[in-house]
C-alpha cells in the first residue's frame, strides 16, 4: 500500500493571520466601513465586522491601532 504524506509544504509561505493588538479579535486587510474623511487617511485593516481598530494613544491623538501577526 503507497502511502502519501500531506504536509506542510515549504516552498509556500504561512498565510498571514493579523489581529488587533488591543483586542485581540481577528482582522481584515480592508479599510473599515464606518471611517470618516475629517479623521485622516482610512486605515487599512478592519475588525471582521467592518469597524476600525480598536484606538490607542499616538503622538497624533487616538488612532486605530496597527494589527500584529498571530
Amino acid at each position: 500500500m503507497n502511502r502519501i504524506w500531506i504536509g506542510h509544504d515549504k516552498s509556500r509561505p504561512e498565510p498571514k493571520v493579523y489581529v488587533c493588538p488591543e483586542c485581540k479579535e481577528p482582522v481584515q486587510e480592508v479599510p473599515p466601513t464606518t471611517w470618516c474623511g475629517a479623521w485622516g487617511q482610512a486605515a487599512d485593516f478592519s475588525h471582521l465586522d467592518g469597524e476600525p481598530l480598536c484606538p490607542v494613544v499616538t503622538a497624533d491623538g487616538y488612532r486605530p491601532a496597527l494589527p500584529e501577526v498571530k
